[in-house]
């Protein structure tokens, strides 16, 4: 995946959330394009977090949540909250 790929959807809505422009996708542009110098522990948990916070606005379109889509924009999406936890404990 080329880092102009996150936070694109072939679904092109503005507010889709998916598995290709999610928190994964995030983390794994950011560790490929990550120096030989770089801590990757710390790299994965800021590209997480900012993840995390870009979809913060949008609503949930796939999953349990896409029944209450307009109540999901504005808050975390627990999967991608977990994924942050997990590069947290790194």
């Amino acid at each position: 995946m080329t880092p102009d790929a996150v936070g694109k959807s072939s679904r092109d809505s503005p507010g889709w959330r998916s598995n290709d422009t999610g928190v994964a996708a995030a983390i794994a542009v950011a560790v490929e394009q990550a120096g030989p110098q770089d801590d990757l522990a710390a790299t994965a948990r800021n590209a997480a977090a900012k993840a995390v916070e870009a979809f913060r606005g949008k609503a949930n379109r796939i999953g349990r949540a896409r029944m209450f889509s307009e109540k999901s924009a504005g808050m975390d999406d627990p999967g991608m909250v977990a994924v942050l936890r997990m590069t947290q404990s790194l």
